[in-house]
């Protein structure tokens, strides 16, 4: 039995299905027994990246996607049943992907639990400790629904999800289940862990690639199959079948040094559950079903797993197959394992732009903000294997125990400040100022922080930026701000509207509280419901040059306690741009002025404070 969340409530289906189906339905993981073949994500690219500790590197390169229709129809006449699932493998091609960086394990319950500790986000399932009277209370209400009820692992999850707020009952990482793999994760969990700690989910390419490498037809990350050294319902010996085992426990390393990607824990990526390129549907004549149309149930809304879990047959542990499930799913077998572009701020800023109204950026955010020039310093942080190691203990027998590989870390809060620019602004060169008397503030991009911002006296989070040209006392007064006595023009009266005129208010975001001064240019920063939150003032207007030359650094003054932001951003056509100059003033949660030291990702210089 799996469990499902529906608006109306929690409902429980049999499940026979693997991959993604109808909304109506869900697909049982455990029942894979056939072969197929992931599906492409977008590729990354890398641009100056450092990397980041507990991560390995994947080099740039090309990897085999796809079965073409002949070898689908193959396996389709040995496996009717699953032609669907086969079929939507169909497009075979071999993308070329940007280094990346992947954890070498999946992540486990001390890395779960450090991050559970430090946001109170629910704890798996599988933490809860419950005493025999507990267990026979909770029988006995879910009895009530239902009379052969049992709390077996799907069903302690459901009744988690349910009680685990009320505080009547313990939970914990026991020191010998430190390095398994945590379970119980849905993609909304994962992604909100890859967010706290400054990284990312892989794309289905990346994961295919970091597991077989430069092989084109290797099945499995360490060549091929052996029930030694997989995690799965027939691991050998025996009595580890059917059971999670602590990560890197077998001597299962695909070429570039990561394990358990076959077999273990189902592992969520970023890649949506859609076709391949030119798939189109198909009809195959078999010897055991006959004619055969095959048309597979693709599922925008889903996400796609690889890896195969403890509980599949070996050959559903292949890299190839892919079930696409819903992000707010929860299961025992279902974990993950984090990655990196390795571009500061970029997987961070990705993350965040649902926080983003389309409306005010003038469409899609993905589409029309640029993360491949994202400007950001990163702080990735890991917490000092010594202060893990005396909590670990030996998993219980027959389990073996995890050789950890020298990458392996815990990973800690993150943080991270950046800015990224609108790939292309509706302004041509020297035309800004007039733009925006006639239509408004221009949109430049987005700012996302983790941390305040004292010059511009705004909170964490993330914002549209907005660009102001410096502005009259008289315009600012029709936007319902205050100004100065000494700046007050005389007599003044607000402006009456003409027939068919629109008012200023009409075309600026809500404005009114915030403090501008007069012929003095700022950036906005403007929330969901088009409110400036607060402004950046800047220390001159944006310079106009051409794109080639306008170049985004960032730099520390220690001398005048800020950092420097210059962000060029494309005017209309692409050839020239518009340079900014921001002052951030970033600032801890104790209320430091953030150093260069507080950040290790980013390429920044410093001028340094001046002697008194």
């Amino acid at each position: 039995m799996l469990f499902a969340r529906w608006s109306g409530g929690l409902r429980r289906l049999n499940c026979t299905a693997v991959f993604s189906t109808p909304p109506h339905e869900i697909t049982m993981l455990t029942s894979l027994v056939f072969l197929a073949l992931p599906i492409p994500a977008p590729a990354q690219t890398a641009g100056d990246a450092n990397g980041v500790q507990g991560l390995v590197e994947i080099p740039a390169g090309r990897v085999q996607i796809g079965l073409s229709e002949s070898e689908a129809k193959e396996l389709i006449n040995e496996h009717p049943n699953t032609a669907a699932q086969i079929g939507a493998q169909v497009g075979s091609h071999r993308p070329s992907l940007e280094r990346f960086w992947i954890a070498p394990t999946e992540v486990t319950n001390e890395m779960y639990l450090r991050y559970v500790q430090d946001t109170g986000a629910m704890p798996p399932a599988s933490w809860v400790q419950l005493d025999r009277d507990e267990r026979l209370a909770i029988i006995d209400e879910l009895k009530k629904d239902d009379p052969a009820a049992k709390l077996d692992a799907n069903a302690l999850g459901v009744w988690w999800e349910k009680n685990w707020e009320s505080g009547e009952y313990k939970w914990g990482v026991l020191p010998e289940e430190a390095t398994m793999p945590v379970g119980y994760i849905s993609h909304e969990d994962a992604r909100a862990f890859c967010v706290w700690a400054g990284l990312r989910l892989p794309t289905e390419e990346e994961w295919v690639r970091a597991a077989r490498g430069d092989e084109t037809d290797q099945f499995f990350p360490m060549g091929d199959f052996d029930a030694a050294l997989v995690a799965h319902d027939a691991t050998k010996p025996r009595e580890l079948a059917f059971k999670a085992l602590p990560v890197s426990a077998l001597e299962n390393a695909s070429t570039f040094g990561l394990y358990d990607m076959a077999g273990n824990h189902w592992e969520w990526t970023d890649s949506r559950f859609e076709s391949l390129p030119k798939f189109k549907p198909f009809t195959v004549r078999t010897k055991k079903a006959g004619k055969v149309n095959v048309a597979p149930d693709f599922d925008a809304a889903a996400f796609v797993l690889k890896g195969g879990s403890f509980q599949n047959p070996g050959h559903a542990c292949s890299v190839h197959v892919r079930p696409g499930i819903q992000a707010w799913f929860r299961a025992p077998i279902l974990g993950f394992r984090v990655a990196s572009s390795g571009v500061p701020g970029r997987d961070y800023a990705a993350y965040h732009l649902d926080q983003i109204s389309g409306a005010l950026v003038g469409g899609l955010p993905s589409a029309v903000l640029d993360l491949d020039r994202v400007v950001a310093v990163d702080k990735h942080r890991v917490v000092p294997n010594s202060e893990f190691e005396s909590r670990r203990g030996e998993p219980k027998k027959p389990l073996p125990a995890s050789k950890l590989p020298d990458e392996y870390a815990v990973f800690d809060r993150g943080d991270t400040l950046a800015i990224v620019p609108m790939r292309e602004v509706p302004v041509k060169k020297g035309r800004l100022a007039r733009t925006i008397a006639d239509e408004g503030p221009i949109t430049i991009g987005a700012l996302t922080s983790t941390v305040a911002l004292e010059s511009a006296n705004a909170l964490a989070g993330t914002y549209v930026m907005m660009y102001v040209s410096p502005q009259e006392a008289e315009t600012l007064l029709e936007l319902g701000i205050t100004v100065p006595e000494e700046v007050m023009p005389k007599n003044w009266k607000p402006k009456k509207l003409k027939e068919d005129e629109v008012s200023i208010k009409e075309i600026w975001p809500k404005v009114e509280g915030l403090a501008l001064a007069v012929d003095t240019p700022y950036v906005l920063l403007i929330d969901k419901e088009r409110t400036a939150v607060s402004l950046i003032p800047l220390p001159r207007e944006p310079r106009e040059l051409r794109m080639r030359d306008a170049n985004n650094s960032i730099t520390f003054n220690l001398d005048k306690e800020f950092i420097d932001f210059q962000v060029a951003v494309p005017a209309d056509g692409g050839k020239d741009a518009f340079l900014f100059n921001l002052q951030l003033k970033p600032r801890s949660a104790q209320g430091s002025l953030l150093q260069p030291t507080d950040w290790n990702e980013g390429p920044f210089a410093v001028i340094e404070k001046k002697d008194d």
